[in-house]
């Protein structure tokens, strides 16, 4: 678990964090799985051995999938505490001038601080500021949103399954993400990783959707950059995704002269750049990791089937020889899926449109990041830079509609691509390569965060489907692969529900020290730390203080005081500071709350701490 201050936190037993709600959610359950049936009566109608009725039966293994995934992600969402970097979702009730982040319940300071200050998107913030105003700031109303993103990622996971594969593909890669572990675990955290994994399933669907028809799909054209722009302005991780899809045109274009699809992306890129503003200006938030090999084991286990990446001192142990069992079944699965061909391989020759909505979007863009830099006061000049992107992208459909051209004259490409062509499929590129290039950036810039990497987990799954289904030969090792499956994935969703989503435990700190609150007493936190803020959202406002100590000591002389003190994790000081040290000579400890990796320690004033005279 964890090192610091205290015990660790205790977890509950093994049905406890289903919570209250499984007959309700059951009864839901059933409900769908109804609804699904109906649909598939009514929306699908062929021969008993059609491809389309064996579509149909797969609905029931996608419904329970739904439901299995709504049940682990619906139950418990406040079974852990407030993380610090929950602590960044707006509308939290927190003390103004003390905390860090400042509470934010107005539009524009939202906007403004989010815009200056926090490194990543500010798309998602912005749209949890909507949430948290009309669903309120609780920890189950801010964590929902995510929860809602990891169901929806069941069906769309689906969808892409069966328009890259088949139906059975997509019903196995939905059966897996439900009880993903680490899906699960992201899913119930409020942060963007999910979102922004969802939106980046729905633009891999809206894209093989438009490889269906030979024709022009404006409606899904427009979905597709609607999606994308949102997805960029979520999660930084979208642009590598957005990058493989330029790569795949260019491996996908045979024909040379399928220019519409690299307009179609090069629009996008163009509308979506002013998404990268918080990047650029602030540089990210400093928390990458150094490329390993651990991570690529835990990375190729699955897509971090038993790892929570969440943070360093936040860890599960499992025994040597069970990663490695887990890690030469995925490995099978994944080699075998790759060997499945997915589908599309070719881009529709379509006709190029007119240029002149390209040369538009480059000409708005540019001023928009133009004059971000102008009210922006870090890294204006990186920014002001990033104004000439939005042309730079103009080439995209030249160069998408030229570069295979190129690449075939050299020798050896043809037959490479030619003996490739399974795995330069969007779907298994997806899987593969955008994580070993991150990876390898990752030698020189550490950007292997686990938790970002959610982006391609779905794709992986996807692969390692295909995989499964293609070893269905025999019924009985088919049975026999899909129940321990069932089991694995299972068993890593009730582990990393037991992990704590913080190094501290913030929650269990507060309920000790309000379970000793006296009336009078004060509570010592320094000034406007981030490391602090999430206890300031249990504790009563009115009792701390984070300046002036020795102004409070005096203005409160018989007040006991409460200091709270963290663990040295993440290069956290460990108070109280030579301010609070000084307001408090002559006090006397008289003990503390202990909890994981935080303290809360309790001095009395010198009058209190004086003998009691001598019975007569």
């Amino acid at each position: 678990m964890t090192a610091g201050l205290g015990k660790p936190v205790l977890t509950q037993g093994p049905l406890a964090w289903l919570g209250g709600d499984v007959i309700a959610l059951a009864l839901a359950g059933l409900v769908l799985v109804a609804l699904l049936r109906w649909w598939q009566a009514r929306a699908f109608a062929g021969p008993v051995s059609s491809p389309v009725k064996l579509a149909n039966e797969w609905l029931w293994v996608l419904a329970l999938a739904l439901l299995a995934g709504a049940l682990v992600r619906l139950t418990g969402l406040d079974f852990k505490g407030l993380s610090h970097t929950e602590a960044y979702i707006p509308g939290l009730d927190l003390p103004p001038g003390i905390s860090e982040p400042p509470p934010r319940h107005e539009f524009w300071p939202t906007l403004v601080w989010h815009f200056h200050k926090e490194p990543h998107p500010l798309g998602y913030y912005m749209a949890m500021w909507a949430w948290t105003q009309a669903f309120g700031a609780s920890i189950i109303s801010i964590r929902l949103p995510e929860a809602l993103a990891g169901i929806a990622s069941i069906l769309v996971i689906y969808r892409v399954g069966q328009l890259s594969y088949n139906a059975r593909t997509g019903a196995a890669a939905a059966a897996l993400l439900a009880l993903h572990g680490f899906h699960v675990f992201w899913s119930q955290m409020a942060r963007m990783y999910v979102p922004g994994a969802l939106l980046g399933l729905v633009a891999v669907a809206l894209l093989l959707e438009m490889l269906r028809s030979k024709g022009v799909r404006p409606g899904l054209e427009a979905a597709f950059v609607a999606v994308c722009v949102a997805g960029v302005w979520t999660v930084e991780f979208f642009w590598p995704l957005l990058g493989m899809f330029i790569l795949w045109a260019v491996l996908a274009n045979h024909r040379g002269g399928a220019r519409r699809m690299g307009e179609l992306l090069a629009f996008t890129i163009i509308v979506a750049l002013p998404g990268i503003a918080p990047s650029v200006m602030l540089g990210g938030d400093g928390y990458g990791q150094p490329a390993t090999l651990e991570f690529l084991r835990t990375w190729f286990s699955f897509g971090f089937l038993f790892d929570p990446g969440a943070y360093r001192e936040v860890v599960l142990v499992l025994p040597l020889a069970f990663k490695l069992a887990v890690l030469g079944l995925a490995l099978l699965l994944l080699m075998r899926g790759l060997t499945v061909p997915a589908n599309p391989r070719r881009l529709p020759d379509i006709a190029p449109s007119s240029r002149l909505p390209l040369l538009c979007a480059a000409a708005l863009s540019s001023l928009m990041i133009a004059g971000m830099a102008m009210i922006a006061y870090q890294r204006v000049r990186s920014l002001s830079g990033a104004a000439l992107l939005p042309w730079l992208a103009l080439l995209l459909p030249w160069l998408i509609a030229n570069l295979r051209g190129w690449l075939m004259r050299v020798p050896g490409v043809p037959w490479l691509l030619h003996h490739l062509s399974n795995q330069t499929a969007l779907v298994p590129l997806l899987a593969l390569l955008p994580t070993l290039l991150l990876w390898a950036v990752s030698l020189v810039v550490p950007v292997t965060v686990p938790r970002a990497f959610s982006m391609f987990v779905p794709y992986l799954l996807l692969v390692i489907a295909a995989g499964v289904v293609a070893s269905f030969k025999r019924r009985s090792t088919g049975l026999l692969l899909a129940a321990g499956l069932a089991l694995m994935f299972g068993y890593s969703s009730y582990l990393l529900r037991q992990i704590p989503n913080s190094p501290r435990d913030y929650r269990g700190l507060a309920q000790g020290v309000m379970a000793q609150l006296q009336p009078g007493d004060l509570i010592f936190v320094p000034y406007r730390h981030w490391a602090y803020t999430p206890s300031f959202f249990y504790l009563p406002h009115e009792r701390l203080v984070a300046s002036d100590y020795t102004g409070a000591v005096k203005a409160h002389p018989m007040a006991r005081i409460w200091v709270l003190q963290l663990g040295r994790v993440r290069y956290t000081p460990v108070p109280p500071t030579p301010e609070m040290a000084a307001a408090l000579a002559g006090y006397v400890r008289a003990g503390s709350v202990d909890r994981q990796a935080a303290a809360a320690v309790l001095y009395l004033p010198p009058p209190l701490t004086l003998p009691l005279p001598a019975k007569p």
